[in-house]
C-alpha cells in the first residue's frame, strides 16, 4: 500500500487538490469501497448505507454498466433498501471520483483512501462538526487532515 510517507508532500497536495474539486453530497451517509479485481475492467465493490449493507457490486468499469447487486448479505435496512437507479448513479459518482475507499458520515466529513480499501488516508471535516476519529488525524491545511 502506498502511503503519504513514501508518497511526499506533493502527491499529497496533488490528491487533496483533485478531492477538494469533488462533488459529495451524493454519498452522505454511505461507504463505497473497491473490494476486489474480477478481470482487467471488472471489479467487485461494496456499499453501505448508515448500518445497512454491504451491498455487493459486480461493475464493468469501462462499459459504465452494473453486472450484479448482490443483497444476499444487506441486513438492517427496515424498508430502506436501494434501488438499482440508486447503486448506479452512486458508482458512476464513485468512478468519477477515481479513490478505492470513500466514506461521507451524516455531518458530512469525507474519508478518502486514494490508493487502498485498506484504511481512510485523508479526512476533509465538515464546518462545525467534530468526527469522533479526529485525533487519528493531523490538520495539513484548512479543513484538510490526515492520517497519523
Amino acid at each position: 500500500m502506498l502511503t503519504f510517507g513514501r508518497c511526499r508532500q506533493e502527491c499529497l497536495q496533488e490528491s487533496i487538490a483533485h478531492y477538494g474539486k469533488a462533488e459529495f453530497n451524493i454519498f452522505k451517509g454511505f461507504v463505497i469501497f473497491h473490494r476486489s479485481r474480477v478481470s482487467y475492467n471488472k471489479n467487485v465493490y461494496m456499499l453501505y448505507k448508515h448500518n445497512c449493507g454491504p451491498y455487493i457490486i459486480t461493475y464493468l468499469d469501462n462499459k459504465d454498466s452494473m453486472l450484479n447487486v448482490n443483497t444476499k448479505f444487506v441486513k438492517n435496512c427496515f424498508n430502506d433498501s436501494l434501488s438499482a437507479t440508486k447503486i448506479k448513479s452512486l458508482m458512476k459518482a464513485f468512478l468519477k471520483i477515481k479513490c478505492y475507499y470513500l466514506k461521507v458520515d451524516q455531518e458530512g466529513n469525507i474519508y478518502i483512501n486514494p490508493y487502498s480499501s485498506q484504511k481512510t488516508l485523508l479526512l476533509r471535516k465538515a464546518k462545525g462538526s467534530l468526527p469522533k476519529d479526529i485525533s487519528n488525524f493531523k490538520l495539513y491545511n484548512d479543513q484538510w487532515y490526515i492520517l497519523k
